[in-house]
């Protein structure tokens, strides 16, 4: 009986384990779990509010998940509003329209982090 015990309390640790250590490793597995992951790192109602459509577009209607990860990755921690509309569009040209790449890279490198507009302004006047 002992046995069975510590097999039961050995496959059932195994599986917890896994699971823990898989979801720290591959990230969200759903959109709940992204939307909690993403949105305590929003900065500003804008960033939030594309946090919440990215998490939504990745899981659950499954479009362009390049473009989803582009706004998760970048957009979170800014705080000027106009620099996260500016990251926003610049995950727009790379991964929806195909144009403007080079500019649009330079904006994802350099307006991460930004927290007023006038310093998102001179990011984006370089960047051109």
């Amino acid at each position: 009986m002992k046995k069975l015990q510590f097999i039961i309390f050995l496959s059932l640790s195994l599986y917890f384990t896994q699971v823990c250590f898989g979801a720290w490793i591959i990230g969200p597995i759903n959109s709940q779990e992204c939307i909690q992951k993403y949105q305590k790192n929003a900065e500003t109602r804008i960033a939030s509010k594309l946090i919440h459509k990215a998490c939504d577009d990745k899981f659950n209607k499954k479009i362009n998940r390049k473009y989803s990860n582009c706004i998760l990755e970048h957009a979170g921690k800014t705080k000027s509003e106009l620099a996260v509309k500016a990251i926003s569009i610049a995950c727009t040209n790379l991964y929806i329209k195909g144009k403007d790449k080079k500019y649009s890279k330079c904006i994802l490198k350099n307006m991460p982090g930004v927290e007023v507009d006038i310093s998102a302004r001179s990011i984006a006047s370089s960047c051109k």
